[in-house]
């Protein structure tokens, strides 16, 4: 469904990092991410009251992304046979690939549905079972 939410359990359980800043995930700390904050909803809980951050804020606005959301800025991803299946990929990489572009599709999803890494380990597992 278009309604579906991308990032559902980090709008849940957001990540707090040591220094005090709100993540969609640990998974981005200690990465570099955070050179490119200064762009991004991520806010440190020292300058922004937690009721803040919790309620109404560009840190809520961009967990709620959701698959219609992102559909609609990446057309051709809509557009492609897998579309329901990876829906845009793991948004952690998408941060780590295009830390400046929060709706970009995840290049290494692109990758394994695409050019049908994701079929062929499925065929494999498949052969594998009815070989045993």
């Amino acid at each position: 469904p278009t309604t579906y939410r991308l990032m559902a359990s980090e709008r849940l359980e957001p990540y707090l990092s040591p220094e005090g800043r709100f993540m969609p995930s640990m998974v981005l700390a200690g990465t570099g991410f955070e050179a490119h904050l200064t762009e991004q909803p991520f806010p440190l809980l020292s300058q922004t009251p937690l009721a803040d951050v919790l309620t109404d804020s560009p840190f809520l606005d961009y967990l709620s992304l959701t698959a219609q959301d992102y559909f609609r800025a990446n057309p051709t991803c809509a557009r492609c046979s897998y579309a329901n299946v990876c829906v845009g990929g793991f948004r952690y990489r998408t941060h780590l690939f295009h830390p400046d572009e929060p709706t970009a599709p995840d290049p290494v999803a692109c990758e394994l549905f695409r050019d049908r890494w994701v079929e062929q380990a499925r065929e494999v597992a498949a052969e594998a079972t009815n070989n045993l």
